[in-house]
């Protein structure tokens, strides 16, 4: 059966994001990221992993939304 391991999140503050699902959720800081593409951290509770991200350029954030959105990027499944 499939279920849903990652999800990844777009957002303009990358620290208030994290901290808010680590303060609420319990969530586990895993790593860090500061790439050319994008900057922000890892999560997880053990199970499900959330990727916080600020897109650099609207190249590596989509082009149909572009680095200024934010929301739910994109969603990863085991199957």
């Amino acid at each position: 059966m499939a279920k849903i391991k990652h999800i990844a999140l777009s957002t303009q503050d990358v620290d208030k994001t994290a901290a808010f699902y680590v303060d609420v959720f319990g969530l586990k800081e895993i790593a860090r990221i500061d790439s050319p593409n994008a900057r922000g951290y890892y999560l997880s509770d053990g199970e499900l992993n959330l990727a916080i991200l600020n897109f650099k350029n609207d190249a590596a954030a989509g082009a149909v939304r572009g680095r200024g959105w934010s929301g739910i990027h994109h969603i990863g499944f085991q199957v």
